[in-house]
């Protein structure tokens, strides 16, 4: 860990015994062990001086994922990632996890959950998209949903529904897709089986219907669905969960057809997530539209502020903001003033005496300052020699505050 973190004033709290830096919120982007921590982060430390538990303002390289920003991320002692949400879409061991979601990972690096971006075969098995993918230590499948029906060990499982395993590898859990014996004893078709690891079953017959989990005040936290239904004006698909912030407003549901949500058409069966206001956060369009002007993509999601500005989005053709022309097909990210917030550059361009090259991405402050930027050559910038590779910090006057090359 560095010897200085530059910390806003009074945000420092130190361990009461070793007077070590505990958390404290970043004044300035800055690099910790190895990672790019953007200002107003809040960093967090275990009393060994590591990084544990930190809040990150802005969308950051771990162990090379991007974590997105204003979330939580959190790490082993050895500095690995064991916590973070994706600010998007990125391939792990072969299968394209979904952006937005959070990912766990075991101690040893490996991938412990995930959530699958598409339909996609893992392991030998029709693993459906948006739903959880869990892994053992040792890679193996621990848990998916089905896309569609499967013949496994034997047992046809029905699609849309989700198997287990054991360390072994074999069958733990599945719902039959049709009527079946086992050992001679008869199982119905769309009844939970569970299956101990000496492979006799356990028919688990409890009804789903009218599942509810709730927060300590007692307000509904999620609420699962047996029919379509129209919660908080949005028509919400059967068999899966509506979710609340703790005020009562929708937090986040599965839509049941195309919705106009906020003058967004929003995709039928994919997820929407508000934001504690009621604004809507996150959803998949329906078709390619353009939004407050930005021209977007219809293959992924849109995010938006609370205010109701949009944040970010991928591009469906190259697009002009704050007199930088950014790339087509790839993500834009704006401030809740609509300013530019980050994208990758499709010219050439001159920027505040900086020489910002096409296929590079750069950072903008909310007055349109350049934020940070990785160079791609050797250069000298206010007086200061500079390596390609090198990420150039500045702050909101476009003075270089800092100058680092981050670890491969």
């Amino acid at each position: 860990m560095p010897d200085v973190i530059p910390c806003r004033e009074n945000s420092a709290i130190t361990f009461p015994g070793s007077k070590r830096l505990k958390r404290c919120t970043l004044s300035r982007d800055h690099v910790i062990q190895g990672i790019l921590f953007s200002s107003d982060s809040i960093v967090g430390f275990d009393d060994n001086g590591k990084l544990w538990r930190c809040n990150i303002s802005q969308e950051t390289l771990i162990n090379n994922i991007a974590c997105k920003a204003k979330t939580e991320v959190e790490f082993y002692p050895d500095g690995r990632l064991l916590m973070g949400t994706l600010s998007k879409e990125i391939v792990f061991d072969g299968f394209p996890a979904m952006a937005d979601t959070m990912v766990l990972f075991h101690e040893n690096g490996n991938l412990f959950k995930g959530t699958l971006a598409r339909d996609s075969i893992i392991q030998g098995l029709p693993a459906k998209a948006g739903a959880d993918l869990c892994f053992f230590e040792n890679k193996k499948l621990s848990a998916c949903d089905l896309s569609r029906d499967a013949l496994i060990r034997g047992i046809p499982c029905l699609r849309g529904t989700r198997v287990w395993f054991h360390k072994s590898g074999e069958l733990a859990g599945c719902t039959p897709s049709k009527d079946i014996a086992i050992q001679g004893i008869n199982h119905v078709k769309g009844k939970l089986l569970v299956f101990r690891e000496d492979g006799s079953a356990m028919d688990v017959r409890g009804p789903l219907e009218h599942k509810t989990i709730t927060y300590d005040n007692g307000n509904t936290r999620g609420r699962l669905l047996s029919t379509d239904e129209t919660v908080n004006k949005i028509l919400c698909r059967e068999d899966t969960w509506v979710w609340f912030h703790k005020n009562g407003l929708l937090s986040s549901g599965e839509l049941a057809c195309d919705s106009i949500i906020e003058n967004i058409s929003c995709r039928s069966h994919t997820r929407v997530h508000f934001h504690e206001n009621g604004r809507l956060m996150k959803c998949y369009l329906a078709e390619n539209n353009r939004i407050q002007g930005v021209p977007a993509r219809a293959d992924t999601f849109v995010l938006f502020h609370e205010n109701g500005m949009l944040s970010a989005c991928r591009l469906d053709e190259d697009h002009f903001c704050n007199s930088i022309r950014c790339k087509a097909g790839t993500w834009i990210g704006l401030h809740d003033n609509a300013s530019l917030k980050r994208c990758i550059v499709a010219e050439d361009t001159i920027r505040d005496g900086l020489l910002l090259r096409a296929g590079g991405w750069a950072a903008f402050h909310r007055n349109g300052v350049i934020e940070n930027y990785k160079l791609t050559e050797n250069t000298t910038i206010q007086g200061i020699d500079c390596n390609a590779g090198d990420i150039l910090l500045f702050d909101e006057n476009g003075k270089v505050t800092e100058t680092t090359r981050l670890k491969n």
